[in-house]
């Protein structure tokens, strides 16, 4: 249960010899007259017999207290040390009483109403404009009087390696994904609290960590990969500690008046684990409401999950600092199979861009029928699947709409200024 990987062996004196005294560069086994230099020869040997059960437990017991002592006499000669290790002692020694509620840190101003917190995506590589667009759509689900709350996970991010753990690009991320927000959409985050994880968890780091190692302590490795996206497997630590984290802001994020946790679709079983735990923590269920985002990549091959083919890769969708020109060239390329309106990159755009009953205007040439004006999206969409409207037509009412959007985020100085600086630091 312990294992990340599974070991039909489960032995732990091969799991001491492996993961601490052959992770350590150059090191070579001594047993029975032989010298071991990688870890599976001794396995195999073990396996094989020709080294014992007992002759394996005396050389570990060895090789463990040959690189412990000189960990013990720092704990015995050092002045500071070995004043530290008596004070431990001593609070071992104590008659120490649990407290009775969780310890978790606050966050202010959450228990005045319900809360509606918003998880913002991982950082990646470029920023995609439908990532803000998503992020917009999750947050005016918010209800009228709830205290809304962006979360922006920068020390997740750090302990997932995005961005190669970077702490500067995870900040250039967020700090773009923020000003995009505002410009596309200033009048819903009037209303939003933008909240980010590492200045948070500094206020009270304490209660924060010992939330997480609570969390820790009460759930299994199973559960952990239960937490996982369905299409991905537990490899790394990091993936265990990201969990963990998770688990820790919904406490911190739990207010007296409830909570609500609007994720992307890909986080049900993640939030579900931190809902779990809540729970566990006698605190009142947060309600999860994952939401599936839109289909705005432009060809078949990027659909999929984090790790799918094209699923970050610039051509397959709109990126923030895309010019005008490139964004136009993406869309005339994007995939549009007549009358298809189960896979349409460019009807999905449209439907992202504009309101539902929003009349939308299709230029065409006299010779294919002139110009026309669809009351809402919904007839856009029946003339498409009926074949009265052409793909290129579609196309070119979403450029138009795009246009639209980007002139909102070309208008903002604080994110132009940001990209500039961006583009000169590469």
């Amino acid at each position: 249960e312990m294992h990340l990987v599974r070991d039909d062996l489960m032995n732990p004196c091969l799991d001491y010899l492996k993961h601490i005294l052959f992770s350590r560069e150059g090191y070579t086994f001594n047993a029975g007259g032989r010298v071991y230099t990688e870890f599976e020869d001794v396995k195999q040997a073990f396996v094989s017999g020709v080294v014992s059960e007992e002759l394996l437990k005396d050389r570990l017991i060895e090789e463990m207290n040959s690189l412990l002592e000189p960990v013990r006499k720092h704990f015995q000669e050092d002045p500071a040390a070995k004043e530290l290790l008596s004070k431990v002692r001593q609070w071992k020694k104590e008659n120490l009483t649990a407290p009775s509620t969780v310890t978790r840190m606050r966050l202010p101003g959450l228990d005045v109403a319900p809360a509606f917190a918003v998880f913002a995506p991982m950082p990646c590589e470029e920023l995609q404009l439908g990532m803000v667009l998503d992020v917009i759509r999750r947050l005016q689900l918010a209800p009228q009087g709830s205290s809304t709350v962006l979360w922006l996970a920068d020390w997740s991010a750090m302990a997932a390696g995005c961005l190669g753990a970077s702490k500067a690009c995870i900040q250039n991320f967020y700090e773009l994904l923020v000003l995009a927000l505002e410009a596309l959409a200033p009048e819903t985050m009037q209303f939003v609290k933008v909240c980010w994880q590492g200045e948070a968890i500094l206020s009270d780091p304490s209660a924060y960590w010992i939330s997480v190692i609570n969390t820790g302590r009460r759930c299994s490795l199973e559960a952990i990969r239960a937490a996982l996206p369905v299409d991905e497997t537990l490899e790394y630590a990091s993936q265990v500690i990201f969990a963990l984290l998770r688990v820790g802001d919904v406490l911190a994020l739990a207010g007296a008046k409830g909570l609500t946790l609007c994720s992307d679709e890909r986080d049900t079983n993640l939030d579900a684990f931190a809902v779990r735990l809540c729970v566990d923590f006698g605190l009142a269920a947060p309600a999860a409401r994952p939401l599936c985002p839109q289909p705005l990549h432009l060809q078949p091959e990027a659909c999929g999950g984090r790790r799918s083919t094209g699923s970050n890769d610039g051509r397959f969708h709109i990126l923030l600092t895309d010019s005008d020109a490139e964004v136009a060239r993406k869309i005339r390329k994007a995939f549009c199979e007549p009358s298809n309106i189960g896979f349409n990159p460019p009807l999905a755009w449209l439907h992202a861009l504009l309101p539902a009953r929003a009349p939308v205007e299709v230029c065409r040439a006299s010779e294919h029928g002139g110009d026309i004006v669809y009351p809402d999206l919904a007839s856009l969409e029946a003339a498409f699947a009926l074949g009265s409207l052409h793909p290129g037509d579609l196309k070119e009412a979403t450029v138009r709409a795009l246009a639209c959007a980007r002139r909102h985020l070309q208008g903002s100085e604080q994110l132009q200024t940001a990209l500039a600086l961006r583009a000169a630091a590469r």
